[in-house]
């Protein structure tokens, strides 16, 4: 390439740009036919006028010096210097690169290149070359903050390649200007090529620099070494195939949000391969895939966002849509009008091809686009449940209309080892019906600005568990890191019928006196509701006091809390507390101010429902939790000292009662904590 003159690969970057993949599919389409075509205008004028935001904050600070380096919500200054020199972590500034770094993948350049592709208004592509080429100016290769992380300097690069896709026929691109991009573009390459993050972020982090080796090679096949970074592009994402990706499907972080990063990076391979495709590289790429998507299909919930299971760090390989990131059902039409697998999504419409509109080809959009979509209202409940034993992640729902039920419980190990992004959420149960989300995970705002804030979001006292004191599951070690990680519990599924679904789990912890053992059963009723049955023995010979924590999806007014029940929205929580006889045990249920966090650095006011206990010698608790719409009640079985063994919950007229038991279980015999349930005649 740099042999010819700028001009003559000009032209030829731009003959061979309509040839490839995306802009070969999308250049005769008609703009208004795109799905959030207004919105996405709406969002680049917004940019056109400075209105520039990260995270749900306003990035005030870069609206107003256009400085790419420094903090855009504050204006902090980073570190000049090589990249390696540069501190990204722990600085103790109180600010979190991770705002920085999101807003310099230039999602928000690649809005502006979008707006300029639907309109043809030259305000867009002006806008965009002078952000271009103050950020050209500021950031040689390899000096500053912005060239200290792989992933983000892969992650801008594939958004550079979008923006010339896009672009490529706008008075931006002069001689001057065009020759800087391809020489940053190709640092870019060699950058990520040459400082992989296998020695430092073996996860997400790989995948998605291999994607933007693809991207590269793809859209400058003629750049020096571009057959290699091909190369190693393809064998990582092939590699990593066994190394990210679970038996089940699930990413090995167990994140729901990294797992959303999987996919669309195993999304973009496979249709980058299938432009010049090798039969054995596009086959392992796509089976990645399809294993990958059918998780997300299973997460999907009734009239709610998927849930946010561990980090959400709020971004996008590429934004090409306005939905909020955690909003996975875009993606999940476009793989599913392109693999032509419409079970993973019935209810699929064009109004959901925002994405598929930019990435698919005219066959793949026609089938999303002239759908006819099934319809989930109106079908009466029944169970439906997906298992993932691998990533230890269980679902069952009642349907998929408005008023139907799910929940999701966490009984597997802990993502990532001892790295990565998985919270300790060991037996965290995510209960969503009558389309409320009603117990959460409170996700997590934060990564490196507030180290206090972040280990609570991710520790067990955030979420539906069993907390001890003093005595926590798991201990961090740094913001990504864990210096110890809670046990695997044992499980068993108990019954999986046409109207009821449940699960057992089993685990020892420690205690400040000695081994503790903590059995949940959880129950999903069809048209009814979910249950929820806790059983807490050992602690040795002295009082154990624990918590048992539910995060309720919204803020509740104390003055709701009645007696032993609670209203949310339509549904309603109960609860009955009992224990051996004699034993001061559970105390009184509090209901404690907390946040939760729908979206990476944001966060909403919420409610923790606690019920405290001291848990002395000889003492069996139990507690039983019931969220429904419908009414219940209960009766105890005891041993012949009063000890609970067993309750019946009735579930009203329109449902037989069902019966808890205490006794172990053969699938809990290792942690010694399992109980049966079976249903009462």
């Amino acid at each position: 390439m740099k042999h010819r003159g700028i001009s003559a690969v000009r032209d030829q970057l731009v003959t061979a740009a309509e040839k490839r993949f995306p802009l070969r599919n999308i250049v005769g389409r008609l703009p208004t036919t795109l799905p959030q075509h207004d919105q996405i205008i709406a969002h680049a004028d917004r940019l056109l006028a400075g209105e520039w935001d990260l995270f749900g904050r306003p990035a005030k600070a870069f609206s107003r010096s256009l400085d790419w380096r420094s903090d855009p919500v504050t204006g902090a200054p980073t570190a000049e210097g090589h990249w390696h020199r540069v501190p990204y972590l722990g600085t103790g500034d109180g600010n979190d690169v991770k705002y920085l770094w999101e807003l310099n993948r230039h999602r928000d350049l690649v809005r502006l290149a979008q707006a300029y592709f639907l309109s043809g208004r030259a305000e867009y592509s002006e806008a965009l070359a002078d952000l271009l080429d103050r950020w050209m100016e500021q950031n040689p290769p390899g000096e500053g903050i912005n060239w200290a992380s792989s992933l983000e300097v892969g992650l801008r690069a594939i958004g550079w390649c979008w923006m010339w896709y896009l672009s490529h026929r706008a008075p931006l691109w002069t001689d001057g200007r065009l020759g800087h991009f391809l020489w940053q573009l190709w640092h870019h390459g060699d950058h990520v090529a040459r400082f992989d993050s296998v020695h430092h972020s073996p996860n997400t982090h790989l995948t998605g620099e291999a994607l933007s080796l693809l991207y590269l090679s793809h859209i400058m096949p003629d750049f020096h070494r571009a057959a290699r970074w091909h190369q190693l592009g393809c064998a990582t994402l092939q590699a990593e195939v066994v190394s990210q990706i679970l038996p089940d499907g699930f990413h090995f972080e167990r994140s729901t949000c990294y797992h959303r990063y999987t996919t669309e990076f195993y999304l973009h391979a496979a249709l980058l391969l299938a432009d010049n495709p090798n039969p054995a590289q596009l086959s392992d790429v796509t089976e990645a895939l399809d294993r990958l998507v059918v998780v997300i299909a299973a997460l999907r919930r009734p009239g709610l966002p998927w849930p946010v299971l561990g980090d959400d760090d709020g971004g996008r390989a590429l934004r090409l849509t306005t939905a909020p990131p955690a909003d996975q059902r875009s993606l999940l039409a476009c793989a599913a009008a392109w693999r032509n697998r419409f079970d993973w999504l019935p209810e699929a419409s064009v109004s959901d091809g925002a994405e598929a509109w930019w990435l698919l080809d005219d066959r793949a959009w026609e089938r999303l686009a002239l759908r006819e979509t099934t319809a989930v209202a109106g079908v009466p409940p029944a169970v439906q449940h997906e298992e993932f034993p691998a990533a230890g992640y269980y679902l069952a729902r009642d349907g998929l209309g408005p008023r139907s039920w799910s929940c999701l419980i966490d009984a597997g190990p802990h993502g990532g080892d001892r790295t990565g992004h998985a919270h300790t959420d060991l037996g965290h149960v995510e209960i969503s019906g009558m389309g409320i989300p009603l117990v959460v995970d409170p996700g997590c705002s934060v990564y490196s600005g507030d180290p206090v804030r972040r280990d609570w979001f991710r520790s067990e006292q955030a979420h539906a568990c069993l907390v001890v004191p003093g005595h926590p599951l798991a201990e961090p070690d740094g913001p990504f890191s864990w210096r110890r990680t809670a046990v695997t519990p044992e499980v068993s599924l108990e019954e999986a019928s046409g109207d009821l679904w449940r699960l057992q789990l089993g685990y020892n912890r420690l205690g400040p006196n000695g081994s503790m053992q903590h059995c949940r059963q959880v129950a999903l009723v069809a048209g009814w509701g979910v249950l929820v049955c806790d059983w807490v023995t050992g602690g040795g010979g002295a009082a154990t006091p624990f918590e048992l924590r539910w995060p309720l999806g919204c803020a509740v007014e104390p003055a709701r809390l009645g007696d032993g029940s609670i209203t949310i929205g339509n549904a309603r929580l109960r609860w009955w507390l009992t224990s051996t006889p004699g034993c001061w045990a559970w105390r009184t249920p509090e209901l404690r101010t907390a946040v939760m966090s729908p979206a990476f650095g944001e966060e909403s006011p919420a409610t923790q429902l606690i019920f405290p206990a001291t848990r002395v010698p000889a003492a069996m608790l139990f507690g039983c939790s019931a969220i429904s719409a419908g009414p219940a009640s209960i009766q105890w079985e005891t041993a012949v000292d009063g000890t609970p063994t067993a309750c019946h919950v009735q579930l009203g007229r329109a449902h037989p009662p069902l019966r808890f038991s205490a006794r172990r279980s053969r699938c809990t015999r290792k942690s010694n904590a399992g109980v049966a349930a079976a249903r009462t005649p």
